[in-house]
């Protein structure tokens, strides 16, 4: 798996375009223009500023419209690169961390300060994990705000104020902690703060209900800090170990994460990405909606044009054609990075 906005973001700006000569469309950006690799999409004769701005569906588009339409697409010509050499085979496990069914009768008694769990994540720096929700069981009504802090930071990493309405509910989080952030080792503590809440948590006091799960690379210790009266980081010297489980179930997702080697390699995904840019250009021309569109390609020229994106066998090589090679020859080098950032190694195959 990889954090697809990082990775665009990051990698934005690696394959460029380059103004043409006509003054009249000259109105790229220094974003749209920058190219660390050197390469730009507009080498190829057939990728034109021109065709790309006349065939937008508004007609009197405006030029920083128009340089943030060209900035998505190279976005999307990374991504879909990206998308086609690493496949999902990266999760490791997904688990509740109670998986037992639990008695709604008794409540715990809730201490001051901060209470929630203390979450250690095995050292291998390529091993991420997601909070993906979290079921919450109350009694009462009221709002509670969900935190999670790393050793790293003083303030929360993330934070979300959720509605207790009912004794069960699932809120969605998809709190993600990848190797790309610098917060990504220590420890996590995932909980809340109990000053002024108005609701009490249910004790898992039934039959195997306290029983937790065993998460690979992941462990989860109940605590609580008394001495915490901020929505802020505590002394760790006074995190204490308990039993409770404070009305806390959450759900984790644990995956190889390749955000990090795609971003610290960033050049081998250049002559991929510059033929998916060129290729993303020209289709968004020649489906363009604009009416006019036949009067700026004619039948022979978009036969032309659609031979230079398919190619011809004997006689036009073709840009989708060149692309799926390229990805087979950047399949074999991610395979060897991979040995090499993986311990265990892991197989990735694109998808044409």
């Amino acid at each position: 798996m990889f954090n697809k906005t990082k990775v665009t973001d990051k990698l934005f700006g690696l394959v460029g375009l380059e103004n043409p000569t006509d003054p009249d469309y000259s109105v790229l950006d220094a974003e749209n223009l920058e190219t660390r690799s050197g390469r730009t999409a507009t080498e190829n004769p057939y990728c034109k500023i021109k065709y790309l701005k006349e065939s937008q569906d508004d007609y009197n588009i405006s030029d920083i419209d128009f340089n943030e339409y060209l900035k998505k697409l190279q976005k999307k010509s990374i991504a879909d690169v990206v998308d086609r050499v690493l496949t999902d085979s990266a999760y490791i496990d997904r688990q509740l961390l109670y998986q037992f069914p639990n008695n709604k009768v008794n409540t715990e008694t809730l201490p001051t300060g901060f209470v929630g769990y203390k979450i250690q994540k095995s050292i291998d720096k390529n091993v991420a994990f997601e909070i993906t929700r979290c079921l919450l069981e109350f009694q009462g009504t009221g709002d509670i705000e969900l935190v999670l802090f790393n050793t790293a930071k003083k303030q929360p990493i993330f934070s979300k104020t959720v509605t207790i309405t009912s004794e069960h509910q699932s809120e969605t989080l998809n709190w993600r902690l990848d190797n790309t952030d610098d917060f990504f080792q220590g420890d996590f503590y995932f909980g809340y703060f109990t000053s002024g809440l108005a609701v009490d948590p249910f004790d898992r006091d039934y039959e195997m209900a306290n029983m937790r799960s065993v998460i690979t690379h992941l462990c989860f210790t109940p605590i609580s800090v008394t001495t915490a009266t901020a929505n802020q980081l505590f002394d760790l010297d006074d995190v204490d170990n308990v039993s409770e489980t404070w009305g806390l179930n959450p759900d984790l997702t644990v995956f190889n994460d390749y955000t990090d080697l795609i971003i610290q390699n960033e050049m081998i995904f250049a002559p991929a990405v510059q033929l998916q840019f060129i290729i993303n250009c020209i289709q968004e021309y020649v489906a363009s909606a604009r009416s006019n569109r036949t009067q700026r390609l004619s039948q022979d020229q978009l036969s032309l044009v659609i031979a230079q994106l398919e190619g011809i066998p004997g006689q036009i090589t073709g840009l989708i054609p060149t692309l799926r090679k390229e990805l087979t020859s950047l399949d074999k080098q991610l395979k060897r990075l991979v040995k090499g950032y993986f311990s265990h190694g892991f197989e990735m195959n694109y998808r044409s």
